[in-house]
C-alpha cells in the first residue's frame, strides 16, 4: 500500500489534491485525498478512522481564522508530518461583495446563478429601486462615498498576513508586490493559475524536501478553480492601479465572456448564464491577454484550453505561434505535430500548421524537414505569399550546401 497524503481546506484545497494527483511523481508514490473543510463531513471517508492516521500520512492543512476544529483531531499521530498552507483571498478586489439572498442552489448550478452578490446593489434592491435604476446608478455612483479603499487594502492585507502567522508557506508579501501587476485572483476566494501555482510549488517543495522557488513556475495548463470570473468595477481598477487589468475588458463568466457593464446588467437582472465551455472561449480569453501584452497569460490559457480540448485544432496554431515568438521552438514543433495527427483539418488550416512548424524547423536549424513542410502547404495553398516567401528563404540558405 502506498504512503497516504491528506489535503485539508475549502475549495483551494479541492484544487490543490486534485492537481497533487496530476503530478506523476506524486501520484505514484502516494494516495492522495481531500477532506472538506466544510459542510457536513462524509461520515465513510478514511481519515475518519484510526487506521488511516497509523499510516502517518502526509498531512497539509488549510489555515484561517475561522477554521472549523478538525474532525480528525483526536487521531493525529505526533509523528505525522503536517505543512500548513493559508487560504488565500482577494477581497481586496471586491469589497462589496456579500452573499445575495435571491442566490439558490439550481438544476446544474449547485451554488445558483451568482455565487457572489454585490453590497451596493442588494442595498438599492431593499430600497425599492427598478433594475434600470440600480444599473444607472450603480455606473455612476462615486465608490469612494461607500468605502475608504485604502484604508480597505491595509485591513485586507492585515488579515492575509495574519493567516500567513498560523502557517508554514508565507504568501501574502508575493501579493502584495504582485496584485498590481499579474492577475492572482479570478473571484474573491478563488486564486488565478498564477497564485495556486506558486503555492503547488511550496508544496511539492515540502513534499520533497527541496528548497521553494522564488517565483512562480510556469506551469502548462493547471486546471482553472471555478467557471467563473468575476468583473472588477472600473472605479477599482484605477483605484488599485491595476495593470493587467482595463475597464472594456472582458472576463469569463461560466459559457460567456462579459465586460463589467454586460455583467453587472446581467446579474441585476439575475439572468441565467449556463455552465460550460468551448475552444473558443479559450481563444477569445488568450487573445485578450496577448493585446495586453500578457503573451506568458496568454499561453497559459490556451494550454488549459488544450488540456480541456485536445482534439481542438483550433487551439494549437495560436499556442505554437507564442511558443515560437518565445524562442520554445521543440514545444512548438511537438504541438504542432500533434495537430497536423487530428483527423478532420482542413485544407487551410492544415496549411497555417505546416507553415508554422516550417518556421519552428527553421529556427531549429533543420532546413531540410522546413523546406518540405513550406512545400506542403503550398500544394494546400497554392499561391499563398507567405508560405511561399518562406519557401525561398530556406531555399537561398540551402544552396551553398549543394
Amino acid at each position: 500500500m502506498k504512503p497516504a497524503l491528506l489535503v485539508y481546506g475549502n475549495c483551494q484545497g479541492s484544487w490543490l489534491a486534485y492537481t497533487l494527483k496530476t503530478i506523476l511523481q506524486i501520484e505514484t508514490q502516494f494516495e492522495i485525498d481531500y477532506f472538506p473543510n466544510f459542510g457536513t463531513p462524509d461520515p465513510a471517508h478514511p481519515a475518519l478512522t484510526a487506521d488511516y492516521w497509523k499510516r502517518d500520512p502526509l498531512f497539509i492543512r488549510q489555515t484561517a481564522p475561522d477554521s472549523p476544529p478538525l474532525p480528525f483531531e483526536n487521531l493525529l499521530s505526533p509523528k505525522c508530518r503536517q505543512l500548513r498552507f493559508p487560504t488565500l483571498w482577494g477581497k481586496f478586489l471586491w469589497p462589496f461583495n456579500v452573499p445575495d439572498p435571491r442566490n439558490q442552489p439550481e438544476a446544474g448550478l449547485p451554488f445558483g446563478r451568482f455565487f457572489y452578490g454585490d453590497r451596493l446593489v442588494v442595498q438599492w434592491m431593499r430600497e425599492g429601486l427598478t433594475p434600470s435604476e440600480i444599473l444607472e446608478r450603480y455606473l455612476n455612483e462615486d465608490l469612494s462615498k461607500h468605502i475608504n479603499l485604502n484604508r480597505y487594502l491595509e485591513i485586507c492585507f492585515a488579515e492575509l498576513t495574519h493567516i500567513d502567522k498560523q502557517s508554514d508557506i508565507t504568501l501574502a508579501p508575493f501579493i502584495e508586490k504582485e496584485f498590481r501587476g499579474r492577475k492572482l485572483f479570478t473571484t474573491i476566494n478563488h486564486p488565478s493559475p498564477l497564485l495556486l501555482d506558486y503555492l503547488l510549488n511550496h508544496v511539492k517543495a515540502w513534499i520533497f524536501d527541496t528548497p521553494a522557488p522564488e517565483t512562480p513556475g510556469f506551469s502548462s495548463g493547471s486546471a482553472e478553480l471555478g467557471e467563473e470570473e468575476t468583473p472588477i468595477h472600473p472605479q477599482i481598477i484605477s483605484a488599485l492601479k491595476l495593470e493587467w487589468a482595463h475597464p472594456g475588458m472582458k472576463y469569463r463568466y461560466r459559457s460567456r465572456m462579459l465586460t463589467f457593464q454586460e455583467y453587472i446588467e446581467a446579474y441585476i437582472r439575475f439572468d441565467l448564464i449556463p455552465a460550460g465551455s468551448s475552444a473558443q472561449l479559450w481563444i477569445e480569453r488568450a487573445e485578450q491577454a496577448y493585446q495586453m501584452n500578457q503573451a506568458d497569460e496568454a499561453q497559459k490559457l490556451l494550454f488549459s484550453g488544450l488540456n480541456q480540448f485536445p482534439g481542438e485544432p483550433t487551439l494549437y496554431q495560436p499556442l505554437a505561434v507564442l511558443l515560437t515568438a518565445a524562442g520554445d521552438y521543440a514545444r512548438a514543433n511537438n504541438l504542432l505535430t500533434r495537430a497536423l495527427a487530428l483527423p478532420g483539418l482542413n485544407a487551410q488550416l492544415q496549411a497555417q500548421l505546416l507553415n508554422n512548424l516550417g518556421i519552428t524547423q527553421f529556427y531549429q536549424g533543420d532546413l531540410s524537414r522546413a523546406e518540405n513542410s513550406f512545400q506542403q502547404a503550398l500544394q494546400l495553398q497554392p499561391g499563398w505569399d507567405e508560405a511561399a516567401d518562406n519557401l525561398q528563404e530556406v531555399k537561398k540558405l540551402l544552396i551553398p550546401l549543394i
